[in-house]
């Protein structure tokens, strides 16, 4: 989930299986920057070092921000939904629009949306393919 301050507060729900990181959507789909070439490793590193750009001005502060980014989950098995946000994110009560998550006609949907931190895990670039992973 991406919500865009600079654009009136647009929501965009992205799937995980089309983009592995909020930034390669952001720089792709709304920057319209050109996709490039992970396997390459002087364009990889261009990647990585936006990607470190731009976790600095969107995670880790709080005023200044472009974006809000969080992860929604919905558990199976009960009616429970998270709103997930990254160790480490800056990102602070006031920020937190979850109210855009709620079906205004589920009178109940508030009781069920929970926000959290993640915890640490290790990221393994999904958007690297496997096949080039290691000559990185």
């Amino acid at each position: 989930m991406i919500v865009d301050l600079a654009r009136g507060d647009a929501l965009h729900l992205l799937g995980t299986r089309d983009w592995a990181l909020h930034y390669t959507f952001i720089r792709e789909a709304i920057d319209k920057a050109q996709r490039l070439n992970l396997c390459d490793a002087t364009q990889n590193a261009v990647f990585h070092q936006g990607w470190i750009d731009f976790s600095a001005k969107e995670y880790f502060v709080t005023e200044g921000r472009h974006y809000l980014l969080g992860t929604l989950a919905k558990h199976a098995g009960t009616q429970l939904q998270t709103l997930e946000f990254a160790v480490g994110d800056a990102i602070n009560g006031a920020q937190m629009k979850f109210k855009l998550m709620l079906n205004p006609q589920d009178p109940n949907g508030a009781k069920r949306l929970v926000m959290k931190q993640t915890r640490p895990y290790s990221v393994v670039r999904p958007d690297i393919p496997a096949d080039c992973r290691e000559r990185l």
